[in-house]
């Protein structure tokens, strides 16, 4: 005897995550290396980062600072940007020729198990 399955009535289209990417010719893909607790982003998640999005103030970016990649949050405040962090060691850093905003981070995947 077969049994329905109970998620028959939840049958939708498959999911495709490119429909959720705006901006495919700006967009990529990379893994978190440490975590941002404040942004919900922990080690190894997937992040989704358009480099066409225009930087606003709270924003998650990836940001170039001293010639690597850090995830950062924007401050915005009378045309300073400065780059915060939730990792108490590093220092908050200004907008500046040794500093760019790369990307802003559009989507988090998260892998719970």
């Amino acid at each position: 005897m077969a049994f329905a399955s109970p998620a028959r009535d939840f049958n939708d289209k498959p999911l495709d995550l490119d429909q959720l990417i705006i901006h495919r010719s700006s967009t990529y893909y990379m893994r978190a290396r440490g975590a941002m607790a404040s942004a919900g982003i922990s080690d190894g998640d997937i992040l989704v980062i358009d480099k066409s999005l225009e930087p606003r103030h709270g924003d998650i970016a990836v940001c170039r600072v001293e010639g690597g990649l850090e995830l950062r949050r924007l401050k915005m405040a009378d045309g300073v940007v400065e780059l915060l962090t939730d990792n108490l060691p590093l220092p908050v850093k200004k907008l500046s020729d040794d500093t760019a905003i790369w990307g802003v981070v559009s989507i988090v995947i998260k892998k719970l198990r």
